[in-house]
């Protein structure tokens, strides 16, 4: 899979487009399908592009969103990215996600704290 992307994004794959059916960019779909390599391709090359595209879902957990420093932030029903690897239970992904130091209201969310804090556990038994 990892060759296949980075295939097609040195041809100019637009890797923020989103499908019509559940609104998912190719990062997105690499977190679902549980793709690590891909997941951290697309982190290293393309950063805070990928990491901060939502999922917007009438069911996903509430979110605030800061588009504009002189207005007050927004509350949309949206899965970050973490959100979506914490949701489809790809904990290398999550662990991934957490040492990349993902969006900052993700860090309040009590799942995100026991990932952090699993993952501090495992460092410290080393």
């Amino acid at each position: 899979h990892l060759e296949v992307v980075r295939y097609l994004c040195s041809h100019g794959a637009n890797v923020v487009a989103q499908d019509n059916s559940l609104n998912l960019a190719p990062f997105h779909w690499a977190i679902y399908t549980g793709k690590l390599a891909v997941v951290q391709f697309f982190v290293q090359v393309y950063g805070a592009t990928v990491m901060n595209l939502l999922v917007m879902h009438e069911k996903a957990p509430e979110v605030m969103i800061h588009k504009d420093p002189l207005h007050p932030p927004e509350f949309v029903n949206a899965f970050t990215c973490l959100r979506l690897a914490i949701h489809f239970g790809q904990k290398s992904i999550v662990r991934y996600l957490v040492a990349q130091h993902v969006r900052k209201y993700d860090i309040c969310w009590p799942e995100v704290l026991s990932a952090r804090a699993e993952i501090a556990n495992q460092e410290q038994a080393k």
